[in-house]
């Protein structure tokens, strides 16, 4: 690859977008636009004659008629947002830039100036790039061929509507099948797939759980996986643990407040399999094996118990610890077993100042005086006669008694002295928290490693304080985007409409008392199927897909049954929702803002099996994706610069972005509510010329096609050019925000959260705070002593699901990593990409220039010698499931056994157009599968199966 200097790299940034034209355009056919192999050359700036000083060479290199606040809306996570200056001339964006204008959120903490990374810094490039797509899209010849034809959006919609009536009409409207993608998180793309989704009454598929950023752990033990924490908590720590994941890579934006904390007097510690880049800028670093993180965890639990380093006075009001377990069926102790008549949900532990039996009071957490024991084993006399119970904190002792530091050094492959240095670090923490990643739901059993992460923190009693906790996910929203959903306007259908605003008067009404309502979050997953508000992208891809057929292979012996057995009593209990039924025949798939060819692991099944069922895939994005390649139609659609948004939700930073288009859409492109607008008054158009009007909802309400377009767009009230009334929409109907307009928001370039407000996503954080605080999460728990939202109203580490107890994970287990893929003697994990959001990047040439340029797989020496591998040999990496050709890249910080394929990198970037994907098995865990049980039905975004990568099998051969 041709060499480039630091300052020829720093001077084509600045000027990229400038430097770059926009793709040809010409006649009405076209091939499929593919990444350049290399950057452009750069334009040399016109400068004048005769310059008066050597300032002005500077100064003239580039010159802008005005400038704009802005950012990109794309789905950067914990690094979500970052404001931008931009600067345009002749309508075009000529650089862009850090704007550095927020305040100091808080007191004593350093301000979050200036955020952004090189992927904002390079926006403008991508979006004048060569693989743009400037123009609607028809595929010409067969799917992935790469031949296509320009056409009018009038053709395109046109065709798009029929073939939608067709499927409605013909398959019922669970035939048509929208993917919302993972990149749609402003609020102009939100509404959109929202409101067109409502009005044709399509599936919608909840991809959270299908990219494993469920957070399974969290979601079975705290009940939810939303704990708001804002960034200036790691101020309040004196140890903060990097665990399962690598900020350095995924929140650069956000680490110079670890680097600050650390200055500050924080202790940091990394644990994970290869010495990242996060674990460089950390105190210490602790090696653990790929996917044993739970063998670290409990035998630092045991640790922490053998010595008596927990905070009994927590375990006691805030976990189900004392809880009482019988030992006969290992089921709690219930008042049904008590009593004809009972109640299944009341629970019951022992009151050691009474010495008797005293009832779980389920609506406080406070003791009120009385001693629940941890301790001792008790005799209750049932309706069946006389059984012994035990505390769960007993049944605890149990579980951990064999997990002495050799022998959990033995599987997870951490020193035994590093082990117990670890669990007393974190016992004689004043304060100590973790720092939030996606990292263990991409792992078969991160479920159980997140649920023995949290048992240690819990048992040290950080818990709901400054600087103390685990925190799964740092969520907020503005909660003016429920206007984004029709909620008070009737877009609803009557049933939905009924279920969902009963949810949310519910919820209003609970949040303004205060106390968390479990019996509100119960409610809402209770009817979670029923409501078909979203269906399982997980098991929509393996079911309809065909990814089961790998899925469902040999790889876990452990498990007593099938995978498929699981699958289908799942499917049978209605547990989960799988929409269409395994029955129907998918017929369209809509792709609104992301990329399934990608970004499901197994991919290249869905080619196989799933796209030769579907009549029409529809494909909106900025650019040729890879699941664009594979469309019969591909929608250009604006880029963040040329599109008025704000912010659906944040993260740890408490401030919500907001923008109106700072240029024009490039060629014919257009925003997501334009497309919609334009969409639905084609399917109402063609719907009225046909004759079909009327047709069957998936709730077995009666629908009609031709009001789609009324419906969408309220009757008129918002056309097709009002994008920017939906950003309005989420600011200025937020009563959680600093502004209440939105020409001031946008203004600005960003709205201060105030706090959690009504909206259902800031829900479980279960707290308050004042401005210029830092945001705690699960106050009202520790602090008000209101219950969780679990069975047992606490902090839940027992689980005695039928499933499981067969499972044998009542209690944070350790299970072993199946041999996902085969016996082979290296385990292919992965990790987020330095260099692209997801996939948008990832063939950006100015992010290929900072690395390698193609795909590799990074490789130990000592693995890497053993097979006579160098340095950026050719390699075949293969397994039973597939097989892909690749380039290695040596690297001493991995770990021998282990190798790595960061994520994200499109097919057609690996040589045959055969990626790393194919090798991937991604057997379903059972656990992911598991409803019927007080607070463990499916909810949006989490209780739902996810798709893992983590312990795939590969033996790698040089080619």
């Amino acid at each position: 690859m041709a060499g480039i200097s630091r300052r020829d790299f720093v001077k084509a940034v600045g000027s990229a977008a400038a430097a770059a034209t926009l793709p040809a355009g010409s006649g009405c056919e076209r091939s499929e636009p593919e990444p350049p192999s290399a950057p452009p050359l750069q334009r040399e700036a016109s400068a004048p004659a005769r310059p008066a000083g050597w300032e002005d060479r500077y100064r003239t290199q580039w010159r802008w008629d005005r400038t704009a606040k802005s950012t990109h809306f794309n789905n950067c996570a914990y690094q979500t947002h970052c404001l931008f200056q931009v600067y345009v001339q002749d309508g075009r964006i000529v650089r862009e830039e850090q704007a550095a204008t927020y305040p100091a959120l808080h007191a004593g903490v350093p301000d979050p100036n200036p955020r952004g990374c090189q992927k904002g810094c390079t926006y403008g490039a991508l979006s004048y790039g060569a693989y743009r797509v400037t123009k609607p899209l028809k595929r010409k010849g067969p799917r992935g061929s790469g031949a296509w034809e320009e056409v009018s959006w009038d053709q395109a919609l046109g065709e798009i509507a029929d073939k939608l009536i067709d499927a409605i009409v013909e398959g019922g409207p669970d035939t048509v099948v929208m993917d919302p993608g993972t990149n749609g998180i402003g609020s102009t793309a939100y509404a959109a797939a929202q409101r067109l989704a409502e009005a044709i009454d399509c599936v919608t598929l909840d991809p959270n759980p299908e990219i494993a950023d469920h957070q399974p752990g969290a979601a079975v033990t705290y009940g939810g996986v939303v704990g708001a924490r804002s960034h200036e908590e790691f101020f309040y720590s004196d140890l903060i643990l990097i665990w399962s994941g690598n900020p350095a890579y995924t929140q650069i934006p956000n680490f110079h407040y670890l680097t600050e904390a650390r200055y500050h007097g924080a202790t940091i510690v990394t644990i994970s399999p290869d010495y990242n880049a996060s674990a460089m800028h950390t105190d210490l670093w602790i090696p653990v094996r790929p996917g044993t993180d739970a063998a670290l965890a409990l035998a630092m639990a045991k640790l922490m118990l053998d010595e008596r380093l927990y905070n009994e006075a927590l375990l006691r009001e805030q976990t189900d610890l004392p809880l009482l377990v019988r030992l006969d069926t290992k089921k709690f102790l219930r008042e049904s077993d008590l009593k004809q008549g009972g109640s299944s949900e009341t629970l019951y532990r022992w009151d050691s100042k009474r010495n008797a039996l005293a009832v779980v009071p389920a609506h406080t957490l406070a003791l009120d005086g009385s001693a629940p024991a941890l301790e001792g084993t008790f005799e209750v006399e049932t309706l069946a006669g006389h059984v012994q119970v035990q505390p769960v904190f007993e049944l605890l002792k149990a579980q951990v008694a064999p997990w002495t530091p050799e022998a959990a050094s033995a599987v997870c492959g951490t020193p035994p002295d590093l082990i117990r240095r670890l669990a007393r670090m974190l016992a004689k923490a004043k304060a100590a928290s973790n720092v939030e990643t996606l990292c263990l739901g991409k792992i078969h059993h991160g479920d159980a490693i997140m649920r023995a992460q949290i048992l240690v923190f819990v048992l040290a009693g950080h818990l709901g304080r400054k600087g103390a906790g685990y925190c799964p996910v740092a969520n907020l929203a503005p909660d003016g985007q429920s206007a984004l959903f029709g909620e008070a306007r009737g877009l609803l259908t009557p049933s939905k409409e009924l279920s969902r605003r009963h949810a949310f008067a519910l919820l209003r009404d609970h949040l303004l008392r205060r106390p968390m309502s479990r019996e509100v979050i119960r409610a809402l997953s209770e009817e979670f199927v029923s409501s078909k508000g979203s269906a399982s992208a997980t098991l929509f891809w393996q079911l309809h897909g065909g990814i089961i057929d790998v899925a469902a292979g040999p790889w876990d012996p452990a498990l007593p049954r099938t995978v498929r057995e699981y699958v289908r009593e799942a499917l049978e209990r209605k547990w989960q929702a799988l929409e269409p039924p395994l029955d129907k025949r998918p017929r369209a798939l809509l792709v609104m803002a992301g990329n399934p060819l990608r970004r499901v692991r197994g991919a290249h099944r869905l080619r196989e099996v799933l796209w030769p069922k579907l009549d029409l895939v529809v494909v909106n994005d900025i650019r040729m994706s890879s699941t664009a390649r594979f469309a019969d139609y591909v929608l250009p659609v604006a880029a963040s610069y040329e599109k008025a948004n704000a912010s659906a939700f944040i993260n740890q930073f408490l401030l919500v972005h907001a923008a109106r288009a700072a240029v024009a859409p490039i060629g014919e492109s257009k925003d997501e509510w334009e497309i919609t607008c334009l969409l639905a008054a084609k399917i109402q158009e063609r719907a009225k010329a046909r004759g079909l009007s009327a047709f069957t909802g998936r709730r077995g309400e009666s629908r009609r096609l031709d009001t789609v377009h009324d419906l969408v767009t309220h009757d008129g009230e918002f056309g097709a050019k009002d994008a920017e009334q939906f950003a309005r929409l989420t600011i200025e109907r937020a009563t959680n925000l600093d502004v209440t307009s939105f020409e001031e928001a946008s203004g600005r370039g960003w709205a201060r959260v105030t706090a959690l407000g009504r909206g259902l996503m800031n829900a479980t954080s279960a707290t308050d705070w004042q401005p210029g605080e830092s945001i705690t999460p699960y106050l009202w728990h520790t602090r008000d002593r209101q219950p969780w939202p679990t069975l047992s109203g606490r902090v839940q580490f027992y689980i005695d699901h039928d499933w499981y107890l067969e499972l044998g994970e009542a209690l944070p287990a350790f299970k072993e990593p199946p041999k996902a893929g085969g016996d082979y003697p290296l385990q292919m994990t992965g990790g987020h990409t330095r260099w692209s959001i997801h996939a948008l990047q990832r063939a950006d040439p100015w992010m290929l220039r900072l690395q390698r340029g193609q795909p590799c797989l990074y490789v130990s020496p000592e693995d890497a010698a053993a097979r006579g591998i160098a340095d950026w040999d050719r390699v075949e990496v293969a397994n039973d499931v597939g097989r892909f050709p690749v380039r290695v890249k040596l690297s001493p910080a991995i770990r021998p056994g282990q190798v790595v394929m960061y994520h994200a990198w499109e097919d057609y970037q690996f040589e045959g157009g055969i990626g790393h994907r194919n090798v991937i098995a991604t057997p379903i865990n059972p656990l992911g599968l598991v409803g019927g049980y007080p607070y463990l039905d499916p909810m949006f975004g989490m209780r739902q199966p996810g798709m893992s990568d983590r312990d795939t099998r590969v033996a790698i051969r040089k080619l």
